[in-house]
C-alpha cells in the first residue's frame, strides 16, 4: 500500500501550515464565503444581479 507520504505529502506538515494561516485568509472573507477554511473545498455564495 502506498501511502500520502510516500508520495512526498506531509499532512502533518500541511495541517500545521493551515492553522498557521487561518487567521490571514480569514480576514479576507466576506459575508459570502459560507464555510470554513479547511477541507478540499470551499463554497462562495455568489450573486448575480
Amino acid at each position: 500500500m502506498i501511502t500520502y507520504k510516500d508520495a512526498g505529502v506531509d499532512i502533518e506538515k500541511a495541517d500545521k501550515f493551515v492553522e498557521e494561516i487561518k487567521g490571514f485568509v480569514q480576514k479576507t472573507f466576506t459575508k459570502n464565503v459560507i464555510t470554513p477554511i479547511g477541507g478540499f473545498a470551499s463554497a462562495y455564495l455568489l450573486e448575480i444581479s
